[in-house]
């Protein structure tokens, strides 16, 4: 016997989609609630896609704001529907709709045999609560979305000229070979000075100081605040130096920018690959876990050509939740972390979490003085705002922990703090067929 299963459309609707894959079997129809808020901005649009392309029908109600607000006209328009339909079974989403929308379905189900289904955040897995059941019972969550079908949902794609890799799947496990040691990376080495600078000792250790400040800064404000107080005592001293310094400032600027980049795409890749290895040996906490992207650039659909956010290492869970491992290995701007944040929630919605990773490195000195700086301000950040989280990015059997000024710090491993992130979502229930 077929099924018509109702969900209402949201503004997060990939929300509603894990309960429908979990349950949608060939031949069921999907009926979609739309509220005129819902068909004015379209929210089915990208799950309509989805399900399209898995072959399952769909269709329609359209509501009036009277329905949404009165439970038992929400409830006569779920039960009309039904009685032109008397020999389908009725299965109702609860994900997606206001609050007291919960009200009508629950007076629908009294006058029809409606099962209600819905997925939970911690732990993912699906709830049922059967026609003649009096109670919720939990199931495992089955065909959940690949990263691709969820950037559909949620109006995005890949941003034009950029592919991410795939490094994690739960069909097929590990995609990428072992982890480089990012531990290995090299300091960020400066531009050679030009010679006819040597003669002037003391102009050369301002300029070694000033680029030594850019670098542990990450520079860019800092450096353009410095460079003009620079070229102040520089222009009244002689004006082919001048020139010929500013020329130096930017070369050594964008030396200085290449290689920070270059070292944060390697640890970037070096946390993705950490991940991968903790998931192969945890398959326990790896059951929630669809799919691992790194470097992952995504664009609006209706605007590709520009980027609307950057993932470095993505979690999709399989309640379409999405974990964001944002790899930190330079300077920190908070404005930024805050309106990545927004960006995030935008797509992924409250649920989902953004993770700031910042490596544990504690050699030379100066590298351990602004590992523990980045480190204060993150713990303060993640305090004062709990929709951040860190983790720290520890090699295979260092040691988590420092020692400045006497005192100790310790920190979880890195596969301290990923189990830690994971093992609120696992499973319950054994897993069933996907």
């Amino acid at each position: 016997m077929s099924r018509r299963i109702y969900a209402v459309a949201t503004g997060q609707n990939h929300a509603n989609l894990p309960p429908i894959l979990s349950v949608a079997e060939q031949g069921d129809l999907v009926v979609w609630l739309e509220t005129p808020l819902a068909r004015q901005r379209r929210w089915v649009a990208g799950a309509n896609e989805v399900l399209r392309r898995r072959h399952i029908q769909q269709t329609s109600i359209e509501l009036e704001d009277a329905d949404v607000h009165s439970p038992r006209a929400l409830a006569r328009r779920i039960l009309d529907d039904l009685s032109q339909h008397p020999n389908a079974e009725a299965v109702f989403v609860l994900n997606g709709g206001q609050k007291h929308m919960v009200l009508g379905v629950g007076e629908a189900r009294q006058g029809a045999r409606l099962q209600l289904v819905y997925s939970d955040v911690r732990p993912a897995q699906l709830w049922v609560l059967a026609p003649e059941d009096s109670a919720f019972h939990a199931e495992a969550l089955r065909n959940p979305l690949t990263f691709d079908e969820f950037l559909l949902a949620t109006g995005l794609s890949e941003a034009p000229g950029t592919t991410s890799c795939l490094v994690w799947s739960h069909n097929g496990g590990a995609q990428v070979e072992p982890a480089v040691s990012y531990a290995q990376a090299g300091p960020i080495k400066l531009p050679v000075l030009r010679s006819w600078m040597q003669t002037n000792p003391e102009l050369r250790a301002r300029w070694q100081d000033l680029v030594d400040k850019a670098i542990r800064n990450t520079g860019v404000r800092l450096g353009v605040a410095q460079r003009l107080e620079l070229v102040q005592r520089l222009g009244s001293v002689d004006s082919t130096l001048f020139t010929a310094t500013e020329a130096f400032f930017r070369h050594a600027m964008q030396q200085v920018l290449q290689q920070q980049a270059s070292l944060g795409k390697q640890f970037e890749q070096s946390v993705a690959r950490a991940v991968v290895r903790f998931l192969t040996e945890n398959p326990d906490l790896a059951r929630p876990v669809v799919e691992v992207r790194q470097g992952l650039v995504v664009a609006k659909r209706e605007t590709p050509e520009l980027t609307f956010a950057e993932y470095d290492v993505a979690i999709l869970l399989e309640n379409a939740m999405l974990i964001h491992l944002e790899c930190k290995s330079g300077a920190l701007d908070e404005k930024d972390l805050f309106a990545r944040l927004a960006k995030l929630r935008e797509v992924g919605g409250q649920a989902a979490q953004q993770v700031l990773c910042v490596p544990l490195r504690t050699e030379p000195a100066d590298q351990l003085a602004h590992t523990h700086e980045t480190l204060q301000r993150l713990q303060r950040l993640c305090q004062v705002s709990p929709n951040f989280q860190l983790l720290v990015y520890t090699e295979p059997g260092q040691a988590p922990a420092y020692e400045v000024e006497g005192q100790r710090y310790e920190f979880p491993t890195f596969e301290q703090g990923l189990r830690q992130l994971l093992a609120p979502f696992r499973p319950e229930v054994a897993r069933g067929p996907r």
